[in-house]
């Protein structure tokens, strides 16, 4: 009698397998199951370059998510996934700031440092 060989597929480990047709080959695989995509929660501060007093209402945005500062210049934007983007910072009467930083997962902070604009 030939024996085919069982292929058992689970999402969470089985505590045992029952086979009624003598003893065939069982080969088991675990299959972890899917987890949610992992997402970095960013948050941080728009400040002055030279002063380093906290910036009111500079608009913070990535991935085309984007918030404005509240008071003491503070920040929070969420859900991002992970991976480098570009960060861009603009506040009426500063240059505007484009910074390359990682989101690697999880909670990451950043300090955006804005420079007064030579013009008005």
């Amino acid at each position: 009698m030939r024996r085919t060989p069982i292929l058992f597929l689970a999402a969470a480990p089985v505590a045992g397998l029952l086979v009624a047709c003598g003893d065939p080959k069982v080969t088991y695989v675990h299959v972890p199951a899917p987890t949610a995509q992992q997402s970095t929660h960013l948050r941080g501060r728009v400040i002055d370059a030279i002063s380093g007093e906290g910036l009111v209402g500079a608009r913070v945005t990535t991935n085309g998510v984007s918030t404005t500062s509240g008071s003491n210049g503070n920040y929070v934007l969420g859900g991002l996934g992970v991976g480098a983007t570009e960060l861009v910072t603009s506040r009426v009467g500063y240059d505007t700031l484009r910074a390359q930083i990682p989101l690697p997962g999880g909670d990451y902070e950043f300090t955006a440092r804005l420079k007064q604009s030579a013009t008005p």
